[in-house]
């Protein structure tokens, strides 16, 4: 494994990120070659390494739940797509933060990938959208 595909939803100064971030940072300084797919205007925007290529979109919350819950599935539908750019290329591994990047864990499996989930929180305590995801 030498090449890291990596999903997070929504880029913020929040725990999920900044926990990625230091996982990032040690597969970098390791020579790992990165591709990190994430929303813009958080705290991966401070990353600068050369063996690190990021694949942004834009991505907000809104005031309404069903806006909201739009824009996630366009988000998962997109990240969906796009990890098909990655079909081909061997040892590739698929490494998604949380629960929440639905549309490339897909993917992945439908490219029999190998896929490793970072999730770091109680799905339980979160309630029902998490417990089916």
């Amino acid at each position: 494994m030498e090449r890291v595909i990596c999903f997070h939803l929504f880029n913020d100064y929040s725990g999920s990120p900044k926990v990625m971030k230091m996982v990032l940072e040690g597969l970098l300084k390791k020579g790992y070659r990165i591709d990190l797919v994430s929303s813009k205007g958080g705290i991966f925007d401070e990353l600068h390494y050369q063996n690190l290529h990021r694949h942004s979109y834009p991505y907000r919350f809104s005031n309404n739940p069903a806006v909201t819950m739009l824009r996630y599935c366009g988000v998962q539908f997109y990240t969906f797509l796009l990890a098909f750019r990655w079909l081909f290329c061997k040892g590739v591994v698929f490494y998604i933060n949380t629960l929440l990047p639905i549309g490339p864990a897909l993917a992945g499996k439908l490219m029999g990938k190998r896929i490793e989930y970072h999730y770091h929180e109680n799905a339980f305590a979160k309630g029902t959208f998490y417990k089916l995801l």
